[in-house]
């Protein structure tokens, strides 16, 4: 919210912790200040290197670290615990809170945030200004591959910072393989990645730009995308035996 960031810059009268200012911050924000208050890049920083916006810059940045440092503090001092004994096969127990979580992740976040509604996917016109991080959208296909990889990832359960990996929802998939009839699933899903990874090659490094010359070739990259949303939502769920906890209207 432009306008609402100018007000609390303006009046350097804002609580950040209040609903209200929910969207006068986070990433978007940055993106806006580090990238949008001027179209040149010397306007841009003499604006930051005013009392006011500075101020107001590092008051985001200070604020993202802050919760982050919060919920590793969480995770570390007791509610790993809480998390690991909150097992078994129930719409409460933490394995199948995760999996729905990465789930509404991928299809909601990845898959519709960033090429399905920028693409006009859901509204039958293609909206170029809803690309992530609109103001430096140069990096689009940037973060696009990010969000790729930490889904992928998460999946292969790589150990954050190291080259190994553990238990995961593969590793999983891939126990469970004999009880559904030797199907490869985690394998399917892998590929359907790849598949994306490679339509993504083809795609401007500038997702705005993409939409608005060529969208064809967006459509093409959510088509991909979409097809692991079945494998997913449909045959994994099925084989952890772990029912979908959120509804959505897509018609999946």
């Amino acid at each position: 919210d432009i306008v609402l960031i100018e007000e609390n810059i303006n009046s350097q009268n804002y609580n950040l912790e209040l609903p209200s200012n929910f969207d006068a911050q986070g990433f978007p924000a940055l993106d806006y200040l580090l990238f949008g208050i001027s179209d040149s890049k010397e306007l841009i920083i003499a604006q930051l290197s005013t009392e006011t916006y500075s101020e107001y810059l590092s008051d985001l940045v200070t604020r993202l670290v802050m919760l982050t440092e919060t919920v590793t503090a969480d995770w570390a001092n007791g509610y790993s615990d809480e998390f690991i004994n909150n097992d078994g096969s129930s719409a409460t127990a933490s394995t199948d809170k995760l999996v729905n979580d990465f789930l509404f992740y991928y299809e909601k976040f990845f898959r519709a945030g960033k090429v399905g509604i920028p693409a006009g996917v859901f509204s039958g016109s293609k909206i170029s200004s809803a690309v992530e991080a609109p103001y430096s959208a140069v990096y689009s296909k940037t973060l696009f591959l990010e969000g790729l990889a930490a889904v992928q990832n998460f999946f292969n359960g790589k150990h954050f910072g190291a080259g190994t990996s553990g238990v995961s929802l593969k590793a999983y998939l891939d126990f469970v393989r004999t009880q559904n009839n030797g199907a490869d699933i985690a394998m399917d899903i892998t590929d359907q990645w790849i598949s994306a990874a490679s339509k993504a090659q083809v795609v401007s490094d500038n997702f705005k730009n993409q939409v608005e010359t060529d969208n064809a070739k967006m459509l093409e990259l959510y088509d991909e995308l979409q097809k692991a949303v079945v494998t997913l939502k449909v045959d994994m769920m099925q084989a952890l035996n772990i029912q979908v906890d959120f509804i959505d209207a897509d018609g999946d």
